[in-house]
């Protein structure tokens, strides 16, 4: 994959990167992640899909070579630019998880998915309330070199940065994702690219404020030695709606005016409109607004995974037509907060 850095606009941290595959498929990003769910279509714009392989523990005791895929063939997206993540359940250790026969034959799969991103694994187990978050870092440089030894190309691996880590935790992380040697250089202007996976667990962007603020921080710094911290948002929450307010500010998407590159789905549970009599009452997801950055009521019964994928375009064609006049106007997404007073002073809390 051949990724070019454009530039940034200044006061804000809006970033600019192009991607191209072997197939010559242009990504511009900040872009949002589209995942596929059941019956809803894939919307006709440029997006990246995202590839979540859950593997379990009874998995572990399968020999079958090609057990993960058929299930990247089925859920990515043909000759286009796709986020693998692999991950396994809470009752499966990273180390397990690892030497799981299938995970160590990355270097097969990044040979045929060469031109896609593949995050580190990572257990839900690290998601647990319980679970000492600064354990994590170390846990993954215990393991992450026999990880990485497998594969052939290491520049599309993202390393995993728990969003629910200490601030300082997460700054010693990304210091060893880049001495890892994971990452490639961007063309035009000549920058390390490092892909990292931001994991905020199915949680709002201001559960971990302080940790978001850094990674703001950190990626001007880093910038300033040439090296690009590319942020992919995992697992955000998207904002609910109820009574009060009657709308809610779009949150997860402005973590694109913060350095955020992908920002994805919330993974919201698939509903079977057949099964009635178990339909659950779903919290209702407003419907995405241009002209303010809210969500707002939609006064109509869409499913909530129905509801985020038209959200997700609508916030897609929206950027792409930033970046499209970005060359030409580097200044263009700051002039676009300033349009919308509560989206500019929500930025303004993360940077000031």
């Amino acid at each position: 994959m051949d990724v070019s850095f454009i530039g940034h606009s200044s006061d804000i941290s809006y970033y600019d990167l192009e991607l191209k595959n072997r197939e010559n498929f242009n990504q511009t990003l900040p872009i949002r992640a589209i995942k596929r769910f059941g019956g809803v279509p894939t919307p006709l714009v440029n997006h990246i899909n995202e590839v979540l392989i859950n593997i379990k523990k009874t998995d572990m005791d399968k020999s079958n070579d090609d057990a993960l895929e058929p299930k990247l063939t089925r859920a990515s997206t043909k000759d286009q630019i796709n986020v693998i993540n692999f991950f396994s359940n809470k009752d499966v250790e990273l180390k397990d998880l690892l030497k799981y026969r299938d995970v160590g034959l990355l270097a097969k799969f990044e040979q045929m998915y060469n031109d896609h991103f593949v995050s580190l694994p990572f257990s839900l187990k690290f998601r647990e309330e319980g679970y000492m978050s600064d354990g994590i870092p170390d846990e993954i440089k215990k393991y992450f070199s026999d990880f990485i030894s497998s594969t052939t190309y290491k520049k599309n691996i993202m390393g995993y940065v728990p969003a629910y880590s200490w601030y300082k935790d997460i700054e010693k992380l990304i210091d060893f994702y880049i001495s890892s040697g994971i990452g490639s250089t961007t063309k035009k202007q000549k920058y390390t690219l490092i892909p990292l996976m931001i994991d905020y667990k199915g949680c709002n962007v201001d559960r971990f404020k302080l940790a978001t603020s850094v990674l703001h921080e950190l990626k001007d710094k880093y910038l300033k030695d040439g090296v690009y911290l590319m942020y992919y948002a995992f697992s955000v929450g998207t904002p609910r709606l109820s009574k009060k307010p009657e709308k809610v500010l779009a949150k997860d998407f402005l973590l694109s005016f913060l350095g955020f590159d992908i920002i994805g789905s919330s993974h919201a549970r698939q509903v079977n409109p057949k099964a009635k009599w178990h339909l659950p009452v779903p919290k209702e997801v407003g419907e995405f607004r241009q002209e303010d950055f809210f969500y707002h009521p939609t006064g109509d019964k869409r499913l909530p995974s129905e509801q985020k994928t038209r959200n997700l375009t609508k916030q897609n064609i929206y950027l792409n037509d930033i970046s499209l006049k970005f060359n030409n106007n580097s200044e263009l997404p700051n002039k676009e907060l300033e349009k919308r007073q509560h989206a500019k002073t929500y930025i303004n809390s993360y940077i000031e």
